[in-house]
């Protein structure tokens, strides 16, 4: 079929991928799990979004970087809806502040 049947939509425009302003609003967490620790971490989707814009899962994909291993191909998002009682003792990760490094970078010029 020719691109101009779909009207020049992308496939999560098509399909209505839930992005994390759609997570928040019905309470959904951002899960990041790493394949290689096998550790997981939770998020609320407000705080992701603040990082990243408005994205859905898919593009969360290559973002976050795992604090043990260090990789970032091996982090996976998706957004899970947990029940009451598995929220409770739950530990989700808020995002504190975002520092921006200011880092000098020289050249060497001769006169």
């Amino acid at each position: 079929m020719p691109a101009g049947h779909y009207g020049g939509l992308t496939y999560a425009q098509r399909n209505k991928v839930p992005r994390l302003s759609d997570a928040h609003e019905i309470g959904q967490f951002v899960r990041l799990d790493c394949a290689i620790c096998k550790i997981s971490r939770h998020y609320l989707p407000e705080d992701i979004q603040k990082l990243c814009g408005d994205v859905n899962a898919f593009q969360l994909r290559g973002q976050f970087r795992c604090e043990r291993c260090g990789q970032k191909d091996s982090v996976s998002a998706s957004f899970v809806t947990l029940l009451a009682r598995e929220k409770v003792g739950l530990v989700i990760r808020r995002l504190e502040r975002i520092e921006i490094k200011h880092v000098p970078i020289w050249r060497d010029v001769t006169l």
